[in-house]
């Protein structure tokens, strides 16, 4: 017990009783600990959650993440939808929400796939997710 209690590298000082390498993360800045990035502009063609996985894993991110959420567009652009309005290219795109086993692989996803040409003039557009 004594060596798991020393490999957690107890600091007490400030009488909580938390590990230091735990207090130094709750202290360190928020960017440092996210890991959940939201991916927009996922060109139309895929149209379903394997399909959107696949890809992203061929691209690199395969065993990097725990969470992948995939949601497809609701019509395609200049579709029509309740009979009267169109849907235009901003609605009617897929996003993604993806959660990364850690930091550095999150991070590496926003600054690979954001800015990324996909054709038809567009770009993937890569940013951390907000909590709600």
């Amino acid at each position: 017990a004594e060596e798991a209690l020393a490999a957690l590298a107890w600091d007490d000082e400030d009488g909580l009783g938390v590990p230091s390498s735990v207090m130094s993360s709750l202290n360190a800045p928020q960017d440092v600990l996210k890991t959940t990035v939201v991916i927009r502009n996922i060109p139309s063609s895929l149209r379903n959650q394997a399909t959107a996985r696949e890809l992203f894993d061929k691209v690199g991110f395969v065993d990097l993440y725990d969470f992948f959420l995939f949601l497809p567009s609701k019509g395609k652009p200049g579709q029509l939808r309740s009979g009267k309005e169109r849907v235009d290219r901003a609605h009617g795109k897929p996003y993604a929400s993806v959660n990364f086993l850690g930091h550095d692989a999150a991070r590496r996803c926003l600054e690979e796939l954001n800015g990324m040409d996909i054709g038809a003039d567009l770009e993937l557009n890569v940013v951390w997710s907000r909590k709600v």
